[in-house]
């Protein structure tokens, strides 16, 4: 699941091993992306419910950084800094072997 994010979403490259099954080439760069929820929450209409993607461990960020690339993106997507904003790690995710984070947004 880990080379399929990193090839769907970070458009890392890849090729295929002895197995045929497709297989990405890590580049250890610290990236995160923003991605709409593909599989959303049952939430108001008026919220935006998004994935962040990391390529890096959990351990290798901290709280402020995450936030600061939480904001960022947001900001790149209304355009505004009027916005609120929460993160949601699950604790049984989906695909463990990414680090990823739930974000709920909404414009002020």
């Amino acid at each position: 699941m880990r080379d399929y994010i990193l090839i769907s979403i970070f458009n890392y490259k890849f090729y295929k091993n002895k197995d045929k099954k497709y297989q990405s080439i890590d580049n250890d760069i610290k990236l995160n992306k923003l991605e709409v929820c593909r599989f959303k929450y049952n939430v108001n209409d008026s919220t935006f419910h998004y994935i962040m993607w990391y390529t890096c461990h959990k351990n290798d960020l901290i709280p402020k950084e995450i936030n600061r690339d939480i904001h960022r993106s947001i900001y790149n997507i209304l355009g505004t800094d009027k916005f609120k904003y929460v993160y949601y790690e699950n604790p049984k995710m989906s695909v463990p072997s990414i680090y990823h984070i739930h974000i709920f947004f909404v414009r002020l």
